[in-house]
């Protein structure tokens, strides 16, 4: 089987080119030793087997982010022939990193994609000049088409299948006698050190200082990375950056390369650049933004509800004979049980696929666009505020569906402080579960002024908390450094394979836990040990909230899923009538908490899987302590 990797800057089309070859069955998995997903398929052509991989999205290989150093290492550990996805459009910028494969000396292919893009801005490129300056097989694609892509897989097939020497770039002869002696005391050592990158491509690696490479060669070959240390030093003395020369020597040859194979002809602004003059303007761009996020929650909660009531309503059908049965003829405890396995799988219906796959739809129709970048721009300034940058609005976004996704996207953010903050924050924004209490609960009984409140506070204590853990938690800070893609018409087959993943992923995680969670609580509540709970946590919930002694088994329901709060409110009370019970403003201090407490148990299991147990025990101990403390302050300022 043939190894194929997929390799680019981001959103030069390398999803694109991944869905085209392998449809939607594909392996997503995190690369060994890394919080990074990489995704793996399988495709057949001319009969040949071929894994697909398709590595993170990366300016330059290095090590300062995990995205640089999962694509550094794969250079360094696998084997296979690499497929540069790279835009035709920003074809300087692209350039940087195809240099940098070459010289890992691996078998590549550039796949020259947005063809037409490129024609739009007036680049004509000479695709032979180019493969002939790079050394390398150039196949010109317009991927969301489909063209090129078949061709540049076939054509990386013949590359490995003929096993030519590496193509071999050559820098200035002041460089080149910097790399000679590291590369020769490297090529030596090649067997020993069982790296799949060629000793040219590690050479230059440990001049630029890159920490990954020069740790991994310190400790298999102490004397050359010692030798490579001397080189630095020495031209250091001599007033030179081994790092900003290298860049410089790379650019210089992108120049000359670029000046021989393009040309670039004026044109005037094209509608991207109109349209992001307002997108992106200080006034009109938030505008905008409110605008697109309120069409993104008006669409969710509409078309969700719609899903919602027919799928809740054939389930209700199949389960109720079932549930029938169960009471008459089985034990009450096992009648339990199946009772609790079918509220676990009624919250998936009622909450997983109406509202989070249509988020997720909504999210991949906006990436697709190449909007969610221009709102990272956007929210940039506001985002370091709280010791983020704007890439980190995505996460918080992605929030209001599901705060599960919402913490496994924090996984772009460059610094684990950052990660951390995020994933805190994350945790907080009213997902579609909590939407659905403040909506059907707070806005139904006392109306919409009502459930915006609560929006607000939230967003108040989102901001506040993000303040202070950026003035507490120590550690590096990144800046956004990110290029924006060009506007592109949605295509049908990527949105399909993105959310399919997602959806895919977070059922994989959430599904067990919500019927395990159901079938628990089911059994506590046949054992009577929620009045147990509800006797411990009475002070609580009356001397500081103020609120009804029954609202404490719905507040514990919450926990395996946050609607449910709701459903168990009407249990509790024996009535659906809950203005009757609870007075305005304790039900806008029950909403209040419920919103900000204790994390549904899927985003546990997902928090502590990727911030750590201890991180994630103190994050899920300030939630407590917020929603606590947000409740007291509007008990006392409401005159409860």
């Amino acid at each position: 089987m043939i190894k194929v990797m997929l390799a680019g800057n981001p959103n030069t089309g390398k999803s694109v080119f991944f869905n085209r070859l392998t449809g939607i069955g594909v392996i997503s998995s995190n690369y060994p030793g890394t919080t990074v997903e990489i995704l793996r398929g399988k495709t057949r052509v001319d009969g040949l087997e071929v894994e697909v991989l398709d590595l993170p999205g990366t300016y330059s290989l290095g090590s300062e982010t995990e995205d640089q150093q999962v694509a550094t290492r794969a250079m360094l550990e696998e084997d296979g022939v690499i497929v540069d996805i790279v835009d035709a459009s920003r074809l300087k910028r692209n350039l940087y990193l195809t240099l940098q494969l070459i010289e890992m000396g691996k078998p590549l292919v550039v796949a020259l994609n947005m063809m037409d893009e490129a024609r739009k801005r007036g680049i004509v490129i000479d695709v032979a000049k180019l493969s002939s300056a790079l050394g390398v097989p150039v196949v010109p694609a317009i991927a969301v088409r489909g063209k090129g892509v078949r061709e540049a897989i076939e054509e990386a097939i013949k590359v490995w299948s003929r096993k030519l020497p590496p193509a071999r770039i050559e820098y200035s002869q002041h460089f080149e006698k910097l790399i000679k002696p590291i590369e020769e005391a490297l090529e030596e050592k090649k067997a020993a050190l069982g790296l799949k990158a060629s000793p040219r491509g590690i050479a230059i690696k440990l001049l630029e200082g890159d920490m990954l490479v020069t740790k991994l060669i310190s400790e298999k070959a102490p004397d050359v990375a010692e030798l490579a240390r001397r080189i630095q030093i020495e031209a250091s003395r001599l007033g030179a950056s081994l790092t900003v020369w290298i860049a410089e020597e790379r650019y210089k040859l992108i120049d000359r390369l670029l000046k021989e194979a393009m040309i670039e002809a004026p044109t005037g602004l094209a509608l991207g650049e109109k349209l992001d003059a307002i997108v992106l303007s200080p006034i009109a761009g938030p505008i905008a933004l409110i605008l697109v996020l309120a069409s993104a929650v008006l669409a969710l909660i509409y078309a969700g509800g719609l899903i919602e009531e027919l799928m809740v309503s054939a389930w209700q059908l199949l389960a109720s004979p079932l549930l029938s049965w169960s009471r008459a003829t089985l034990s009450p405890l096992v009648a339990a049980a199946i009772e609790g396995f079918s509220l676990g799988v009624e919250a998936a219906l009622a909450v997983a696929i109406p509202y989070i796959l249509v988020f997720y739809v909504l999210l991949a129709i906006l990436e697709d666009v190449g909007y969610l970048p221009r709102v990272a721009y956007l929210t940039d300034n506001l985002m370091h505020k709280l010791g983020l940058h704007g890439r980190a609005i995505i996460p918080l976004v992605i929030g209001y569906g599901c705060n599960v996704p919402a913490i496994l996207a924090t996984r772009t953010l460059e610094t684990r402080r950052e990660r951390i903050i995020a994933s805190f924050l994350s945790t907080m924004v009213p997902c579609s579960a909590r939407t659905a209490v403040i909506v059907g609960f707070l806005g139904s009984y006392y109306g919409i002024e009502a459930a915006i409140a609560v929006y607000l506070i939230d967003l108040a204590v989102v901001f506040t908390s993000g303040l202070l853990l950026n003035r507490l938690l120590k550690g590096e800070r990144a800046g956004l450094v990110m290029e924006l893609p060009p506007y592109r018409a949605p295509s049908p087959l990527p949105i399909i394979s993105k959310t399919w993943l997602r959806f895919k992923s977070f059922m994989d995680t959430a599904l067990p836990l919500l019927v395990a969670g159901s079938i628990a609580l089911s059994l506590l509540d046949y054992y009577e040990l929620t009045g147990l709970f509800s006797a411990a946590v009475s002070p609580l919930i009356v001397g500081l909230l103020r609120l009804p002694r029954e609202t404490a088994v719905p507040l514990l329901f919450g926990i395996l899923r946050k609607e449910m709060t709701l459903e168990m409110l009407v249990v509790a009370f024996r009535t659906s009538n809950l203005s009757a019970v609870m007075s305005f403003q304790q039900a806008l201090v029950f909403t209040a908490v419920t919103t900000l407490y204790v994390p549904c148990i899927a985003t546990i299991a997902v928090l502590i899987k990727e911030i750590g147990l201890r991180e994630a025990a103190m994050a899920i101990l300030l939630n407590i302590l917020l929603a606590t403390l947000v409740g007291m302050l509007l008990a006392m300022g409401l005159n409860l």
